[in-house]
């Protein structure tokens, strides 16, 4: 049954609305945009080591070709909670991770929901939610149960058991282009600038 309805009508902003965008068509916009301004993203290229100095930003990445140096006039971190950059840096990263794990999925679901709202399940052993993406997508977020503490991406398999024991429908999920485990954390860097590293 609805339990609750909530909309933005009320909210004082020109667009009143919730939007989501699936990761892999935020990642093809970002990176066109780059490819029109010059750069490509290089996926298999993995930052090692970098060395500052008063005028730029020594190097060291790990390429399918071995390893190779670049100079640049600066650094952006931009990797995450693992951050070679804030490592490199020794920077702190205060603050905590949240207790609970979720599940990521960007999907198509055959099933007869309406797809112009967020629909949110509360089963006993956790939470699913549904957001409609364009193109007849859906990103499903759901709670991990409390003994699964796998890193590893989850399966479709294991994504559509959870979704119809919580959800109740009998929806099909197909055709995934994103799975993910993940975890929330409440964290900080203890400053943002390292001279030509940000």
């Amino acid at each position: 049954e609805a339990l609750v309805r909530a909309d933005f009508d009320e909210l004082d902003t020109r667009h009143p609305y919730l939007l989501a965008i699936s990761q892999a068509e935020t990642e093809r916009l970002l990176s066109e945009l780059l490819s029109e301004r010059g750069a490509k993203v290089e996926r298999d290229t993995q930052l090692v080591s970098f060395r500052q100095d008063g005028t730029g930003v020594s190097a060291t990445l790990k390429t399918p070709a071995g390893e190779a140096t670049c100079r640049t006039a600066w650094i952006v971190g931009c990797d995450g909670a693992r951050s070679t950059v804030r490592r490199v840096l020794d920077i702190p990263f205060e603050g905590a991770t949240y207790d609970d794990r979720f599940l990521l999925a960007d999907v198509t679901i055959d099933w007869d929901v309406r797809d112009d709202r967020i629909s949110a399940y509360f089963g006993d052993d956790g939470l699913a939610a549904c957001f409609p993406l364009p193109g007849g997508r859906w990103r499903i977020i759901a709670t991990a149960r409390t003994d699964d503490e796998r890193t590893d991406a989850p399966t479709l398999a294991e994504l559509q058991a959870l979704f119809a024991a919580r959800t109740g429908t009998k929806g099909k999920l197909g055709d995934a282009t994103w799975l993910a485990r993940f975890r929330i954390h409440c964290r900080q860097v203890a400053r943002y600038r390292d001279d030509r590293a940000f």
